[in-house]
């Protein structure tokens, strides 16, 4: 409760519907003394100071406009992060691209509840106004636009989100062509499931065992693991341009180790043949998605969980 992230509103944050209204609020609100800045608690309940109001200045950017013309921005922030902004013009501004905690969603939802809530679904933050349509808050550097149509608030710039289906022929295409080197592992693992880390100095055509990650994670999803997968595919197009079999069980090492896991009670790494198999599909999933997926756009306005998604991000 002291951080703000249960299910009630603790600080008594006011729901807060246009321009006029943040204005009036700002102004109404008496600054903490004591502090060496300006800070103006967004809720009633004054301790929970990192929910702030504030005033920002923005220099307007119009040909229509001579230089030097100014607008007066109100903002709820939290941390000193402007989360949701009262232009002028009384759109609404609100942004959820950084970390996106059950402290940020109940701050948002709390806010925003003169016209519209916050939700997750299966991950995805949405903005839903009144009238129970869904918009996608994206966790990218980009921010939702409101503006009032009627009765509702809707996004001016919603972004268009798409499915992704699998096509099971261009994936089985794939999987022939990989098919020496998958049935050789499934058949060496379910012989002797032990997994020997090589040295990384005897492993060529891009591969280190330093670093061994094939499929994206939550908290590892980056360059080093798509350099990983590349490397990975151009060494299996050796092997089957060769048929080395000492290579192919370098290769088979590196992805065994990677799908597998390690005991410390027996200090050994092992990896079932159904876990190798996951783990070449997943790669073959996410090196070649624009083969295996074809992307169909949703309608706005409708909350929706693809499971295919993680392979673009």
């Amino acid at each position: 409760m002291t951080w703000g992230w249960s299910t009630y509103n603790c600080a008594k944050l006011p729901a807060l519907a246009n321009y006029q209204q943040a204005k009036e609020h700002y102004e109404k609100v008496i600054p903490i003394r004591g502090r060496s800045q300006v800070v103006k608690p967004l809720g009633e309940v004054r301790r929970f100071c990192w929910y702030r109001i504030e005033k920002l200045v923005d220099a307007v950017q119009s040909e229509a406009e001579p230089l030097g013309v100014y607008r007066d921005i109100y903002a709820c922030t939290l941390h000193g992060e402007p989360y949701i902004l009262f232009m002028p013009d009384d759109t609404i501004e609100v942004k959820a691209h950084k970390w996106q905690s059950p402290t940020l969603r109940h701050f948002l939802t709390y806010s925003l509840r003169a016209f519209g809530q916050v939700e997750s679904f299966r991950g995805k933050w949405y903005f839903i106004n009144k009238a129970g349509n869904s918009y996608l808050l994206s966790q990218k550097d980009k921010s939702l636009i409101l503006k009032k149509d009627g009765e509702y608030y809707v996004p001016t710039n919603c972004e268009v989100e798409k499915k992704y289906k699998a096509d099971r022929k261009a994936m089985n295409k794939i999987l022939k062509r990989y098919k020496t080197f998958m049935d050789y592992g499934r058949t060496a693992l379910s012989i002797d499931p032990k997994v020997t880390r090589l040295q990384p100095a005897k492993v060529g055509h891009g591969l280190d065992f330093g670093n061994v990650q094939l499929v994206s994670h939550y908290w590892r999803n980056g360059e080093v693991v798509t350099a990983n997968r590349a490397s990975l595919i151009r060494a299996l197009d050796v092997f089957n341009a060769s048929g080395d079999l000492n290579l192919a069980y370098e290769l088979l090492l590196y992805v065994a180790y990677d799908a597998g896991h390690y005991s410390y009670r027996d200090m050994q790494a092992t990896c079932q043949p159904i876990s190798f198999d996951n783990r070449m599909k997943e790669v073959f999933k996410y090196y070649f998605r624009d083969e295996v997926f074809t992307s169909i756009e949703q309608p706005i306005g409708v909350a929706f969980f693809d499971a295919n998604a993680k392979y673009f991000r």
